[in-house]
């Protein structure tokens, strides 16, 4: 579509083609919430796919199988490469869904405010009875649609600089593989970072989109990793365009012994 605004703020859209699709837990008359078991409207599927490839500082000696797993005495890795392709998947979307179709339309909405519109359906009927200069627009009830997940390539690559330092960078490109899909922001990012047993500590550098700069932390101590992508927003270091915080407990298992009793570095996680 085309739009522009004029000096009475009044917006003219013009060769408006689209397709809105709603799938919400409320009446689209009122606005009433319909409750929380009433959230999942369908049913999807998603995987990931990808390999890594290590390079081991000194070759690999002693393998042992059992079962349809391969146990291998830890060797420390010289630098690791790993490629994936992520979220492939999507969601079908089957109740109490809402289809609004718009074909050619121009609209004038004359100083334009939102104070009066109270739900999706009053926006519409606004817009067909009040705003619509020339094209249509069809309603639609309990029409399924399809959203696909926000699939990406992502590439990693680990360098080990020694002395429990390491260098890590990653690409992660958004894939635009079909027409209605959940957009993910491709990023470029740099992750120094050093590791002991019991402490480490990481600065993900990261370039959002490939132009917004953002530097973050992470601090583990044991098997608990607490960190953030971008806090210079909450700091007011910058403008808050985004925040996030995660926080990891990872407790391994035992470690892994051979029939022979011999016990593993490596521990074993299944």
């Amino acid at each position: 579509m085309e739009y522009s605004v004029n000096e009475n703020r009044d917006i003219i859209i013009e060769n408006m083609d689209l397709t809105v699709d709603a799938a919400l837990p409320l009446n689209y008359d009122n606005n009433e919430f319909t409750g929380t078991d009433d959230f999942v409207k369908g049913r999807g599927f998603s995987f990931d796919l990808g390999f890594t490839y290590a390079r081991s500082t000194r070759p690999q000696t002693k393998t042992s199988r059992r079962g349809f797993y391969t146990l291998q005495e830890y060797e420390p890795y010289a630098y690791r490469i790993g490629v994936s392709l992520l979220d492939l998947g999507a969601v079908r979307l089957k109740t109490n869904t809402r289809s609004y179709n718009f074909e050619n339309t121009v609209i004038i909405w004359e100083d334009p405010t939102f104070s009066a519109l109270e739900n999706l359906e009053g926006l519409v009927s606004e817009i067909e009875n009040q705003w619509l200069i020339e094209g249509e627009i069809e309603s639609l009830e309990d029409t399924q649609f399809t959203v696909f997940l926000p699939s990406a390539a992502s590439f990693q690559f680990d360098y080990n600089l020694g002395n429990n330092f390491f260098a890590h960078a990653f690409l992660i490109q958004d894939l635009p593989l079909v027409k209605n899909r959940v957009s993910r922001p491709s990023s470029l990012g740099f992750v120094p970072r050093y590791e002991s047993r019991w402490f480490g500590v990481s600065l993900p550098m990261t370039l959002h989109q490939y132009r917004k700069p953002r530097l973050g932390m992470a601090v583990r101590l044991g098997y608990l990793t607490i960190g953030s992508d971008q806090p210079g927003g909450l700091l007011k270091v910058n403008d808050l365009d985004g925040f996030d915080l995660y926080v990891s407990l990872n407790i391994p298992l035992s470690s892994c012994r051979r029939d022979t009793g011999k016990k593993l570095v490596a521990p074993c996680y299944y």
